[in-house]
């Protein structure tokens, strides 16, 4: 059975309150970094490993994906389609490529393109991920070429790992 796991990044301050010039440059808070690795643990601890985690270039992304890795032993690879700017049928082409490769794939993004993809597969109008909150969908027969509504199923749904 093929697996996306569809990631936030988590929390960053914004750009000002960082001190960066450029929106893409904005780093993970501190509480931030402890989500994602809460939310890397809590999908280990349920048996979760990706082959590939596919990330978007900007760093609160980046970093995500980092941690996310060092939980999970998985590689990580830069996708332009993942960083927002996207269409969603763009961002969901590109993870489904990855799904060539291995049989489970992280994907990790940012709102509203991510939720809307992960949304979409599930059959809904878009899943409300919180920073560093996850969606684990599982495809039982091929996964489509295109998002089409509720051929996926949630297997471990995690909107808000402040909660």
């Amino acid at each position: 059975m093929r697996k996306i796991i569809f990631l936030r990044h988590g929390h960053s301050p914004s750009a000002a309150e960082a001190g960066v010039g450029r929106d893409e440059l904005r780093p993970l808070s501190e509480r931030g970094k402890a989500a994602a690795a809460a939310a890397a643990k809590k999908l280990a601890g349920k048996g979760y490993k990706p082959g590939l985690i596919l990330c978007s270039p900007l760093a609160r992304a980046k970093a995500t994906a980092e941690i996310a890795a060092a939980a999970l032993g998985a590689p990580v690879e830069e996708v332009r389609e993942l960083d927002g700017g996207h269409s969603c049928e763009d961002l969901w082409s590109a993870v489904r490529a990855g799904l060539e490769r291995t049989d489970t794939v992280m994907a990790v993004g940012h709102q509203p393109s991510l939720g809307i993809v992960a949304g979409g597969l599930l059959g809904l109008s878009h899943f409300p991920f919180q920073p560093a909150g996850f969606a684990v969908l599982a495809f039982g027969g091929c996964v489509p070429d295109g998002i089409r509504p509720g051929c996926a199923t949630g297997e471990y749904l995690l909107f808000d790992p402040e909660l």
